[in-house]
């Protein structure tokens, strides 16, 4: 069985780009980083 529902849809869409930014941010210009400081970011979920 497959429910739809509009507002968790809605909701769940504004969730995911919102993360999507969030986690872009953090990983911007990480390729400069010390793997000590990539590590760090690696071992923490969502900073």
């Amino acid at each position: 069985m497959v429910c739809y529902n509009p507002k968790a849809a809605s909701q769940d869409a504004a969730v995911r780009e919102h993360l999507v930014a969030h986690l872009t941010e953090l990983i911007d210009g990480s390729d400069a980083w010390s793997k000590t400081r990539r590590d760090e970011l690696a071992g923490s979920p969502f900073s």
